[in-house]
């Protein structure tokens, strides 16, 4: 067939070569003859030379149109001769897999051969299997058919037993449901009246603090205005217009004042948003302990050492209760082997011992399965505890930096005061519960530091200054403790170790502007006028710290006799006497400030000798960071 494909190919080609040669050979012959016609003739005719050049061109363009036909006609018939001879390969390939196909050399008849060889050996092992299966399956029937005969009295005796056990199981269960029940609901109960309690408190003091606020704030507004009035009427007593130096003077002072005011508002915002982040913190805390306030994470982790107690004890009786049970359980065995080995047992067996030792496994097997439950209820429990002890003491790592943790050697005092034992016993569950009580109690003495005791509104200058310390009132100390915020009018007075090395060109401005003012006071002729017209408006007028002081205190004294009521009310209902709960304050207040007292990080101020030079302002700036106040969280 190769052959055959060679031939034909050959042959389709060999004329077209052929006619080709012949056709271009006649038009080179044709365009020879006219130039030599035209070079040969010296005096041309033009009539008869432009006749034969336009024959002449008439015959090469017919030339060349049958050309192209035979060109276009030769071309489809290669094209024709190309699919058949196509389809002949075609035929040949599945003439050749045909026959292969019929004479089985393919892997697939080959496969189909092994498979037929397969099929027949496992129909062989089936058909033997099959035998032997019936020959069991009549075995079976037959002893199927004794065994009927010998266990029908034996089934109808056990199913009124097993239903009268079921029955009594599923009174006992629902009994159970019920009283869980029951616990759920008041358990729920006390719950939502705890939760409408604090809520109700914590509203009540929320729409104090708000009127007091509000009322601070009108003062302060009504007091800055007369300010400025009083202000304005004395600058324009004591000057006339401005010159120029006073002009450049004051849009200095304003530049520097809108510098100054600039960078505590970039302080205010960083020490708001290290505020947030240590809210977001105790939110987490709260949230980690599944309590709304601070007081009740307090309480939570200070009874988590008499919870752990607890639940050790129970762990113990438990274990104690399971170890009894598989000793009786063993004794209920061995007791029944006896009987047995003794001739009483066996097909001889009394009803009424049956009956016994049945029930005796079935309550052993009862508490067993109780005592089991809460074992595995009381050890989900613990490792819920050590997960959370662990959790807790992670959350706070964070505020190692921020909280003065050197002192816990020395407040081993405390946690024996406590009721905590840390010692190797408990493990490190106690140890991190510990750490966290530390860390959270000391927390809470720095948010807590507030003036306790409530004075009258006092005077102005001098009375003041006799309760100051080391140049501070008790009202910064208490505003110290608050943040400031746009809808109330309440700067914040910040830590003395709140620092801001200026440089060197602002400082040199600032002494050449007080010396300019000074020059300034000593030229004007009412300087002593207006030096003691300030004092006297000094006086008069009620300066921002004496008014937040009085407020703090207002606010303080009004809290303080609410919850003084509330503990009252209380005490009544318990039955305890006014002394007594007087007494139990008093108590309670005293070791309240000798802790404070004894861990506040501020106690020293007094004796901190004043630093100079680079070394002093780096020692600020690590006492601000290890004194900060957590009142605003």
């Amino acid at each position: 067939m190769a052959t055959e494909f060679t031939d034909l190919s050959s042959i389709a080609s060999t004329p077209l070569k052929s006619n080709d040669k012949q056709m271009k050979k006649r038009g080179v012959i044709s365009l020879r003859s006219l130039h030599e016609s035209i070079s040969s003739s010296s005096v041309p005719e033009t009539d008869l030379g432009q006749k034969d050049i336009e024959c002449l061109e008439d015959g090469v363009n017919l030339n060349a149109r049958k050309f192209n036909e035979h060109k276009l006609m030769v071309e489809r018939r290669q094209k024709e001769l190309n699919a058949l001879l196509d389809e002949l390969r075609a035929l040949q390939l599945e003439t050749q897999e045909l026959s292969r196909i019929q004479n089985q050399e393919t892997p697939i008849s080959k496969k189909n051969n092994k498979i037929k060889q397969d099929i027949s050996e496992c129909t062989a092992s089936m058909e033997e299997q099959m035998h032997l299966r019936r020959q069991l399956e009549h075995m079976l029937r037959r002893l199927q058919t004794n065994q009927l005969r010998v266990d029908a009295q034996i089934l109808a005796m056990s199913k009124a037993v097993d239903e009268s056990l079921q029955e009594a199981g599923e009174v006992k269960l629902l009994c159970r449901q019920l009283e869980a029940g029951k616990a759920r609901a008041v358990q729920f109960l006390q719950e939502v009246q705890l939760q409408i309690q604090v809520e109700r408190k914590a509203r009540a003091r929320e729409l104090g603090d708000h009127e007091v606020r509000a009322k601070n704030s009108q003062k302060m507004e009504s007091w800055r205005l007369q300010r400025i009035q009083e202000r304005a009427e004395i600058a324009a007593e004591l000057r006339g217009d401005l010159s120029a130096d006073e002009e450049m003077r004051l849009i200095r002072s304003i530049e520097n004042r809108e510098r100054a005011n600039e960078a505590l508002h970039l302080a205010n915002l960083a020490k708001s948003q290290k505020a947030a982040d240590f809210e977001e913190v105790l939110d987490q805390l709260k949230l980690s302990a599944g309590a709304t306030s601070l007081a009740e994470v307090v309480e939570k982790i200070c009874a988590q050492s008499t919870t752990a107690i607890s639940l050790e004890k129970e762990k113990a009786q438990a274990e104690a209760k399971l170890i009894a049970a598989r000793q009786e359980k063993e004794q209920a065995v061995q007791t029944l082997n006896e009987l047995k080995a003794s001739g009483i047992g066996g097909i001889e067996l009394n009803r009424e011992v049956y009956n016994t030792l049945e029930s005796e496994i079935q309550q052993a097997k009862a508490t067993l399965k109780v005592n089991k439950s809460a074992y595995e209820r009381l050890d989900s429990v613990i490792s819920g505890v050590r997960q959370g002890s662990f959790g807790l003491a992670q959350r706070l790592k964070a505020f190692d930096d921020a909280l003065d943790t050197s002192g816990l050697e020395t407040n081993s005092s405390l946690l024996n005061a406590a009721g905590i034992n840390t010692t190797a016993d408990q493990g490190e569950n106690a140890d991190c519960l510990a750490i966290a009580e530390l860390k959270l109690t000391k927390m809470l003495e720095l948010i807590g530091q507030q003036n306790s005791s409530v004075n009258s509104f006092g005077g102005f200058g001098g009375d003041i200054e006799e309760s100051v310390e080391d140049g501070t009132s008790r009202a910064d100390m208490d505003d110290r403790n608050t943040l400031w915020s746009p809808h109330m009018n309440n700067d914040p007075v910040l830590h003395r170790n709140n620092i801001r090395v200026r440089p060197g060109t602002t400082l040199r401005m600032r002494q050449q502007n007080e010396r300019d003012d000074a020059m300034d006071s000593a030229r004007s002729d009412m300087s002593g006028t207006s030096d003691s017209g300030s004092d006297h408006i000094d006086v008069l007028v009620p300066s921002r710290d004496i008014l937040k002081m009085s407020s703090s205190r207002h606010f303080s004294e009004i809290m303080r006799k609410k919850e003084l009521v509330e503990k009252q009310k209380v005490a009544a209902e318990k039955g305890i006497s006014d002394e007594e709960m007087m007494s139990k304050l008093r108590k309670q207040n005293q070791l309240e400030a000798d802790t404070r007292l004894s861990t506040s990080p501020t106690r020293q101020q007094g004796l901190m000798a004043s630093p100079t030079g680079r070394d002093g302002a780096k020692s600020k700036s690590i006492a601000f960071v290890t004194q900060l106040n957590f009142n605003d969280l």
